[in-house]
């Protein structure tokens, strides 16, 4: 009965370490791609965000900075996605939403880039 115990305690405890190390190896591709996107080799910082949010899904930062090379590439519609990937793990990304909005303009979409920005707007008045 003990060893059951143990073992079942032995597996949990191994859960929760891999979860830490996925989270931690997480950060640390983030931080490589916030390299990479302040020397402007976007594609390299798209390919690091990525391999974060891979580790860990709910990670709004890291959609959002993919999000915003995918801007700086002119990709409107994948930036898109990433920013409301970004607003769906955090509600309260102000930023997210304003850039939503600027990729939304960019694609002619000026309803739904108007809402994004009263969005942006509601959250941070800072913004205006």
């Amino acid at each position: 009965m003990t060893k059951s115990y143990l073992s079942i305690i032995g597996i949990f405890l191994s859960i929760s370490l891999f979860a830490q190390d996925n989270v931690t190896k997480s950060y640390e591709y983030f931080n490589e791609g916030i390299i990479f996107y302040k020397e402007k080799y976007f594609d390299t910082a798209i390919r690091y965000y990525t391999k974060a949010i891979d580790l860990n899904e709910e990670y709004p930062k890291a959609y959002y900075y993919r999000a915003n090379c995918k801007l700086k590439l002119k990709e409107y519609d994948s930036a898109v996605k990433d920013f409301k990937l970004a607003i769906k793990y955090d509600e309260q990304f102000a930023d997210a939403h304003l850039y939503k909005g600027y990729a939304q303009m960019q694609l002619k979409e000026y309803d739904k880039s108007l809402a994004s920005f009263e969005d942006a707007l509601d959250l941070d008045p800072k913004l205006a």
